[in-house]
């Protein structure tokens, strides 16, 4: 009995399948009419795919990501002498749509990200937990498949920005904010580390990274406050408090923005999962 991994999904993010595949031995085309419920990604590691879409041929090189979105149809191939090496993913969840925008692969087909062996080690890395199903595996997965997306997103950026344009001060400021996510700092106290004008720093913050840097600090925020609720034993109110939210209400909005649900809907699914885990 074939189990099917086509499915949507109520959560933020859910991995359905994943693989990497050697195209070597034989020609292989695949066609779904109707495409798939879920989100499709193929990335190219190694050789070409040749992609139909909306009547036009296109070629996806080594290096290049393919889109499928939601009941889009699909029709792409890969040649044998290509000797192509490809990595897939099916997902879905409430928040696909804003994360694949927010990489900027959205509205594209086809994507140059550049090949990585860290992200087809990433794709490997999902693989086996695919497999082989452990504790707390779903929300792994859904780890993973995040840092994934996002370290797509990174070198796209990185591959689209010419070496010689690339600041390594932005990068210094990523990992000021990131080690330091319960202090508020004025965008000018970072523009004048870089020794930039505020406007000069904003642009190419927003360049580099493909958000702007109150984007960044918000998503880096309400991503360390996913792990507060879960470990701290705070309240809601006691964590928006802690990281400088005058609010707690717009902390709320903030969070169920990034996480499609609110904190303590968060944590009560965290907890029923642990305890369907200590069941087994």
């Amino acid at each position: 009995m074939v189990v099917s991994t086509e499915k949507t999904s109520d959560e933020f993010l859910e991995l359905n399948s994943c693989g990497i595949e050697n195209h070597r031995l034989k020609d292989r085309h695949r066609i779904r009419e109707n495409g798939r419920v879920d989100f499709h990604i193929l990335y190219i590691y190694q050789g070409k795919c040749t992609v139909v879409y909306n009547g036009e041929t296109l070629i996806a090189n080594q290096g290049d990501l393919i889109l499928f979105k939601p009941n889009e149809r699909q029709d792409y191939s890969f040649k044998a002498d290509d000797k192509s090496v490809s990595c897939y993913l099916h997902f879905s969840g409430k928040n696909c749509e804003q994360y694949l925008k927010q990489i900027d692969i959205y509205d594209s087909v086809i994507s140059h990200i550049g090949v990585h062996k860290k992200i087809r080690n990433l794709f490997a890395n999902l693989q086996f937990e695919y497999l082989y199903e452990r504790e707390f595996s779903k929300e792994y997965k859904s780890a993973l498949l995040l840092e994934l997306l996002f370290t797509i997103g990174r070198e796209k950026i990185r591959n689209s920005v010419s070496k010689t344009s690339y600041d390594m001060r932005i990068d210094d400021i990523q990992k000021e904010i990131i080690q330091n996510p319960t202090q508020w700092k004025d965008v000018s106290y970072y523009a004048n580390k870089c020794n930039l004008s505020v406007s000069r720093f904003q642009h190419i913050f927003k360049e580099q990274t493909g958000m702007s840097i109150k984007e960044y600090i918000s998503f880096i925020r309400i991503k360390y406050s996913s792990e507060l609720i879960i470990e701290s034993g705070l309240s809601v109110s006691e964590i928006a408090d802690s990281l400088g939210y005058n609010y707690s209400s717009y902390f709320i909005r903030c969070f169920k923005k990034q996480f499609g649900q609110t904190p303590n809907e968060y944590k009560e699914k965290y907890m029923v999962s642990l305890k369907q885990k200590t069941a087994e």
